[in-house]
């Protein structure tokens, strides 16, 4: 186990690091595998189990001690990440932005846009996420990512910005869409691509939606309007766990509760967060053991 420390303090490089949690991971089940199915002496067995937990516990010490973070690509993206945010925070400083809100907006502007991503385009995606802590929020400069790399872009800017900030992983209410036809062009595809922004979590949803508009924009008939009703989240796990991450900060004895992907502003109302339209059940343990050590404890 002390190798292993060794190496990636070296700085071993992250494929390989995940290709030995791997090994370890298929060792461990293949050994176990074939001790059950074969048959073989006692020395024989006990040799095989004492290599299969072996495999199996440097695996898990793998996985659960986050030492991914210290592998070499991880290192350089989050020194390159870093240095953007300090760079993003002088932007901030050149407009006089120090208030949570004011910081949320420019944020939510700019990554909608498009002009903190590669290419100018972001899309609401996460098939190419790398999902570790130091870098989750780097995910929106290569223009994909969803609403657990928005907020902890943003709450990484604003810690930067010496304001107290977490990502807070709630459950939200599901958004049921309907679409209406109408006589008449009445809304602008930017519209009703920030309406489907606003209004839904879900990435397949979201995308669905976007390929009907990139349709009927085709067809030169945006004639519709898009209705929404909330609906309780009925996926037992996501109840649990939670299915939408937003940026919490406190600052000057006050609390803010920043959607960046949805672009809304909740306020506390006992244990629930609203903003009169959609409602989410913050999940604090989910958002410290999957995003940030940082407690949410203010009011």
């Amino acid at each position: 186990m002390e190798n292993i420390e060794n190496n990636y303090q070296k700085g071993i490089s992250t494929n390989a690091y995940l290709n030995l949690e791997r090994l370890l991971f298929y060792s461990s089940i293949g050994t176990n595998t074939v001790n059950i199915f074969k048959e073989f002496s006692n020395e024989v067995e006990i040799s095989l189990l004492g290599f299969s937990s072996a495999a199996l516990f440097a695996y898990l010490f793998m996985k659960c001690s986050n030492s991914i973070n210290k592998t070499r690509e991880i290192k350089q993206i989050n020194e390159a990440y870093k240095e953007l945010i300090k760079k993003y925070n002088k932007l901030n400083n050149d407009f006089n932005l120090n208030n949570p809100i004011q910081i949320y907006t420019m944020y939510s502007y700019l990554v909608d846009n498009g002009y903190l991503s590669t290419g100018k385009k972001f899309e609401f995606s996460d098939s190419e996420a790398r999902d570790y802590k130091p870098i989750i929020g780097a995910n929106v400069l290569t223009g994909k990512g969803v609403c657990r790399h928005i907020s902890s872009m943003l709450t990484d800017i604003l810690n930067d910005n010496n304001i107290e900030a977490g990502t807070l992983v709630g459950c939200a209410e599901n958004t049921i869409i309907n679409i209406k036809k109408l006589d008449e062009q009445k809304y602008t595809k930017e519209e009703l691509i920030t309406w489907i922004k606003s209004n839904t979590i879900d990435e397949s949803t979201r995308n669905f939606l976007f390929e009907i508009i990139d349709q009927l924009e085709k067809d030169n008939s945006l004639k519709i309007e898009l209705e929404y009703k909330t609906a309780e989240e009925k996926n037992i796990i996501k109840k649990l766990v939670g299915n939408h991450a937003i940026t919490y900060a406190y600052q000057d004895g006050n609390s803010y509760y920043l959607d960046p992907t949805q672009n809304r502003i909740y306020r506390k109302n006992n244990n629930i967060l609203t903003d009169s339209e959609i409602n989410l059940v913050p999940k604090q343990f989910m958002s410290l053991i999957g995003f940030n050590n940082y407690k949410i404890n203010k009011n």
